[in-house]
């Protein structure tokens, strides 16, 4: 039987955008996986989320779910102890998931840092790399060959589309009470991010007409789907919840750890 093939995105998703999922999509396609999991990160290096973790995998979910295409949501990492490095997250989804065909997605701009991540050898032994653009990051063919020459030929680079789009600039659109229609996915903009903080919305009249409430947790979503569904309308399989929301297990969310950022 052919293993499942099985691509991951690794981000904080703060919030979730069409940047990545067209780019989670471009990868589906273009090298035939049959799912793309977006794993959301907990404990970046370099910069914290505004939103918890909890919440941004709620977010993650509904973008899925908005995707139409075989995209999950998956909180494996937040379980993990320490900073949940790569390897660590393909090993614990290996361990959940035996038998799958693994393929890790890295922006142009940190591959030529893959070398020197934390484990990298044992990353590259359970996981094929695919190299995607990276939006004003050029990589050089002689550079990303000697890259993958050092990887033991365990690099793909894909030339697929992908969107200008980042989180930063559509928390400063957000703020600025600007529109972003068109940057994230509907539901994730009525979103309800619960505590009495309300949606991304913030309750004003946004960019998808009049205002509106934020979608609750367990209450249907635009697209008719749940906010806890992950969309999963190719590929092998049906819609499920968000991989590791509400059960046992190593994907299980906790919303008490410190959230990440990758992407």
């Amino acid at each position: 039987m052919t293993p499942r093939r099985t691509g991951i995105l690794g981000g904080s998703f703060d919030p979730i955008h069409w940047g990545h999922l067209r780019l989670a999509l471009e990868a589906a396609q273009a090298a035939r996986l049959d799912r793309v999991l977006l794993v959301v990160s907990k404990d970046p290096p370099h910069k914290q989320p505004d939103t918890p973790a909890a919440q941004r995998l709620e977010m993650a979910a509904l973008g899925a779910g908005a995707s139409g295409g075989p995209l999950e949501a998956c909180g494996i990492e937040l379980e993990l102890p320490g900073k949940g490095y790569a390897a660590q997250v393909v090993a614990a989804l290996a361990r959940a998931y035996p038998g799958e065909a693994f393929f890790y997605l890295v922006g142009s701009d940190l591959l030529p840092t893959l070398p020197y991540w934390k484990d990298s050898a044992q990353l590259l032994a359970l996981a094929q790399v695919l190299c995607v653009p990276r939006p004003g990051w050029r990589l050089e063919e002689g550079v990303f060959q000697r890259l993958s020459a050092a990887c033991g030929g365990r690099v793909e680079r894909l030339e697929i589309p992908v969107p200008e789009i980042s989180s930063t600039q559509v928390r400063q659109l957000l703020r600025a009470g600007e529109p972003v229609e068109g940057l994230i996915p509907q539901p994730v903009f009525f979103f309800d991010l619960g505590g009495g903080a309300g949606g991304l919305c913030r309750g004003r009249k946004g960019p998808f007409g009049a205002s509106a409430p934020g979608i609750k947790r367990g209450t249907p979503c635009p697209s008719g789907r749940s906010p806890g569904l992950a969309g999963r309308t190719g590929g092998r399989g049906s819609a499920g919840k968000a991989l590791g929301a509400g059960r046992s297990g190593p994907g299980r969310r906790n919303a008490g750890r410190r959230p990440g950022w990758r992407w």
